[in-house]
């Protein structure tokens, strides 16, 4: 056989070859990575909604952007009255 033809059907074998893992190893991931996320995310929603709910229970409302602005005005005023 003619060198050339050896090596253009070796470049087509390699480049089907790659395809074909490429492609499993495309759907591996792709398939792990939803399932992940499909577990992972609710459970960050959950943990969070708790948190917040033990946070209001207890009275600290950290999530709160006015609550935020309103110590710090506190403060703010609290050390000008030291000064």
């Amino acid at each position: 056989m003619n060198i050339k033809l050896v090596k253009i059907l070796y470049a087509i074998l390699c480049i089907l070859a790659g395809l074909t893992v490429g492609l499993v190893l495309a759907l591996y991931v792709g398939i792990m990575s939803f399932l992940h996320t499909f577990v992972v995310f609710p459970v960050q929603v959950y943990k969070g909604c708790v948190k917040s709910a033990i946070d209001k229970k207890n009275g600290e409302d950290s999530d709160d952007v006015g609550g935020m602005w309103e110590r710090h005005i506190r403060k703010m005023k609290d050390l000008n009255e030291k000064n």
